[in-house]
């Protein structure tokens, strides 16, 4: 992986060199890259019409190992502009609450907008890997938990006889 360098500000330095599916790639990554970071290889490769294939070559293309890698080097960079998906999190957390729902919040961040808005705070933390990326398994941990509360809800709803 290119450690420091942007992977948006590599996109376009090495957008002239890229095969004709790996600009397609790299022209939905510039105009998405918040959806980028939130989808896998496969969704990706699809909305691109491109083989995974071509999508694992345009990584690599950029000297990242693969799409995880590219994935973990993008997140940074959008959080430091401040990333729409982020954006839209906390206006959806911030009209349920106010339409009288229950927020329930999943961050890494303790001082992030999220923990003020959520009535219930999952603070979780992300360990680097001794390669640098970040690791999947919290991520994977997230969404075992997210699955848990979703069936819970789902049961508690089905007893009462709500829909």
């Amino acid at each position: 992986m290119a450690k420091t360098a942007n992977p948006l500000l590599m996109v376009e330095e090495c957008y002239h060199s890229l095969s004709k599916a790996e600009k397609r790639v790299a022209d939905y990554v510039r105009l998405h890259p918040d959806r980028t970071i939130i989808s896998s290889l496969q969704a990706v490769s699809e909305k691109c019409s491109v083989s995974d294939t071509s999508l694992l070559r345009f990584c690599r293309s950029l000297r990242f190992s693969g799409y995880q890698d590219f994935k973990g080097a993008l997140v940074p960079e959008l959080l430091k502009r401040g990333a729409t998906i982020y954006q839209e999190v906390v206006y959806a957390l911030k009209k349920s609450r106010d339409n009288g729902a229950f927020t329930i919040g999943m961050t890494n961040f303790s001082s992030s907008s999220v923990t003020k808005i959520s009535d219930l705070l999952l603070l979780t933390s992300v360990p680097k890997s001794l390669l640098g990326s970040y690791s999947c398994q919290p991520r994977i941990a997230q969404l075992a938990l997210l699955e848990f509360i979703t069936f819970d809800i789902s049961t508690l709803l089905k007893q009462r006889g709500d829909k």
